[in-house]
C-alpha cells in the first residue's frame, strides 16, 4: 500500500512538472476516499415507454431519487491541478400496474479540476469529467399474463433484465476539509479528509436496450439519455508530501 502511495505521489510530480520552477516548494499527494449520497435519476424516454399499457403500465415512476455509493482516488498537485478517478453506482425501484422494475446504473469517470481555494485545511475546486457507464433495468411480471418487452415474453412471476451503456459526462464542485495542516513544511502528512461534492452526470447510451437473456435488441425502445444530479459525502485518507523541486526527479 505504501509503495502504491509513493508511486501516485511521484506521478503527481511528473504531471505538474511543467508548471514548477527548480527550487520551488511542492505540496502534492493523493486522497483515497469512499463516498455515499443521493442521486436523482431522470430518464424520461424509459419512463415514457415503460408506462405504456402494453408494457408495465401506469404507476411506474423511474424518475426519482436513488442511493449513490462508490470510491476513488484524488491526485493533488502544487500547480492547482486536481485529478479524480472514481467508480460509482446507484439504484432505485418502482411498481407499475403489471409489475416491478429495478433500475441500476454504474460506471467510472476521470475528473479534471483546478483548485479555487487551497488553504491550510481546505481544498475546493470545480471539476469536469468523462468516462463510461452501464445501466440495466429488471422487470418482474406480477400480472396474470405474459408481458412482451421486445420480442421475448416475461411470464407471470418471472423476471427479465435489460441493459445498455455508453459515455458518461460530469460537471461539479468539490469541497474537502483536512484534519491536519496540509501546508506544513518538511513533513509527510497522513490524515482523515471529509468531503462534500455536488454536481450532475449525463449518460449518453451508444446502443439500444438489449434483453440480457435472449440478447435481442428492443426495437421499439429508443436509446436512453439519463440526467443525474447528485450530492455526496466522502470520507478518506490523505497522503501529502512537501519537497524542494528538482528537475532531475529520476
Amino acid at each position: 500500500m505504501k509503495r502504491a502511495i509513493r508511486l501516485v505521489s511521484f506521478a503527481c510530480l511528473l504531471i505538474c512538472s511543467p508548471f514548477i520552477s527548480k527550487g520551488q516548494v511542492v505540496d502534492h499527494g493523493a486522497i483515497f476516499s469512499f463516498l455515499g449520497g443521493a442521486s436523482y435519476n431522470f430518464s424520461p424516454r424509459l419512463q415514457e415507454q415503460l408506462t405504456q399499457s402494453k408494457y408495465v403500465g401506469s404507476g411506474l415512476q423511474l424518475n426519482g431519487i436513488g442511493i449513490t455509493y462508490g470510491g476513488g482516488i484524488t491526485i493533488m498537485a502544487h500547480s492547482g491541478l486536481v485529478i479524480g478517478i472514481n467508480g460509482y453506482g446507484y439504484g432505485l425501484s418502482s411498481t407499475g400496474a403489471k409489475g416491478d422494475v429495478k433500475e441500476k446504473t454504474g460506471g467510472g469517470i476521470i475528473d479534471f479540476g483546478y483548485a479555487a481555494k487551497k488553504r491550510k485545511k481546505i481544498l475546493s475546486y470545480p471539476y469536469i469529467g468523462i468516462g463510461g457507464f452501464g445501466t440495466k433495468f429488471v422487470y418482474e411480471n406480477t400480472s396474470a399474463k405474459d408481458v412482451y418487452i421486445g420480442s421475448a415474453p416475461t411470464k407471470p412471476g418471472m423476471t427479465t433484465p435489460y441493459s445498455t451503456g455508453g459515455l458518461a459526462f460530469e460537471l461539479g464542485y468539490s469541497f474537502k476539509y483536512f484534519a491536519f495542516n496540509m501546508h506544513r513544511k518538511g513533513f509527510k502528512r497522513y490524515g482523515a479528509v471529509l468531503g462534500f461534492d455536488a454536481g450532475c452526470q449525463y449518460y449518453m447510451a451508444l446502443g439500444k436496450w438489449r434483453n440480457m437473456l435472449e440478447r435481442n435488441l428492443l426495437g421499439d425502445f429508443s436509446r436512453p439519455l439519463i440526467l443525474s444530479p447528485y450530492v455526496r459525502v466522502s470520507i478518506g485518507l490523505a497522503d501529502l508530501s512537501t519537497k524542494i523541486w528538482s528537475k532531475n526527479v529520476m
